[in-house]
């Protein structure tokens, strides 16, 4: 099947649910988590005699992987093999579903007051409907933090792909909104108070947009074959026009996930150039030389290489309004005037 639009393997265990014991259900939920383990413990005592290389990397790499992604298959918040569990051995059927259905009314009995009718009657299921509400965006916002920069690297077409990501995001937040504004509905309460509580709601997300942050700038850094290190942006957007000398420049590893730091330096005053950069330079993937794409070098204050010659990098050009940074990040790209 396609689960989160990548291909996966699974085993349909519908009929588990016919299964008289519950603890029954409960292992052949958990079947799946305990392959992934038992997976990656083989993957890793495999790759413990071996000397290092592409065999031993792959292999350590899968049996990572594995582990992270079990852990995550046994989380019992969103609907996985955790979530499968934890409801076979409480034995409450839509279990997730009408937790939520909890939270959201505690939610609007705390804002507006009124009566609620509970789904479930256990305390514990209000707590586990709010960290099943909370916890979607949590994993979607940390996806966003890691693969940002990546996306802002590459272009319009990455920060194309980090907008769908983020309007999924607000459109999970709007839907639950909506939600909570039909349980609202439903208690009865006075409209003067939804009105107050609205209004200060709103005044309250007004003046987060004004809050400031720190704004960086996504790009990367080559080093050439004299030793020459050098900034390096894509010329699309107009990320390189807030590129100034002095400016503090992080560098980093181009890992997939985890980016080491390389050095700290700063933007140097010498002016800036043309230069043909390869895609891998930018992305996590090795594509060799073969594939340039056109980008803006700017000179490092650099006493020697850095080693690695090529990754990722982090500009520092000052505070601005969060309306702001979001306006730069997400809309000025695809402004067409």
């Amino acid at each position: 099947m396609l689960f989160y639009l990548m291909p996966a393997f699974f085993c349909d265990v519908s009929d588990a649910w016919r299964l008289p014991d519950r603890r029954q259900r409960v292992y052949t939920a958990l079947a799946g988590p305990a392959v992934q383990t038992s997976l990656a413990a083989g993957a890793a005592l495999v790759a413990w005699p071996l000397a290092d290389g592409t065999a031993k990397t792959c292999l350590l790499f899968f049996a990572v992987s594995s582990y992270a992604t079990a852990v995550l298959n046994l989380m019992p918040f969103i609907k996985l093999d955790g979530y499968i569990a934890l409801m076979s051995h409480v034995d409450v059927p839509y279990l997730r579903d009408r937790s939520m259905a909890d939270a959201r009314r505690w939610i609007a009995r705390l804002l507006f007051g009124g009566a609620r009718k509970r789904e479930l009657p256990t305390r514990w299921t209000v707590a586990y409907g709010l960290a099943c509400l909370v916890f979607p965006l949590y994993l979607l916002s940390t996806a966003l933090n890691t693969w940002l920069p990546t996306f802002q690297r590459v272009g319009w077409v990455g920060l194309l792909l980090a907008s769908s990501g983020l309007s999924y995001a607000v459109w999970f937040v709007i839907r639950g909104m909506l939600r909570l504004s039909a349980e609202v509905a439903e208690t009865g309460v006075r409209r003067g108070r939804v009105v107050a509580v609205c209004a200060l709601l709103a005044a309250a997300a007004t003046a987060a947009l004004f809050v400031p942050v720190r704004e960086t700038v996504a790009a990367a850094y080559v080093t050439d074959a004299s030793g020459t290190t050098r900034l390096v942006l894509p010329d699309q957007g107009d990320a390189a026009q807030r590129v100034r000398p002095g400016q503090a420049v992080t560098l980093r590893t181009n890992g997939l996930v985890l980016n080491d730091d390389v050095a700290v330096t700063r933007v140097g005053q010498a002016p800036a150039r043309s230069l043909q950069v390869p895609v891998s330079a930018y992305f996590p993937v090795d594509t060799g030389d073969t594939v340039g794409l056109a980008s803006t070098a700017f000179p490092l204050d650099l006493g020697r290489a850095p080693a690695p010659a090529a990754g990722t990098a982090e500009v520092e050009v000052g505070q601005v309004p969060l309306w702001k940074s979001l306006h730069r990040t997400y809309l000025l790209p695809f402004w067409p005037f």
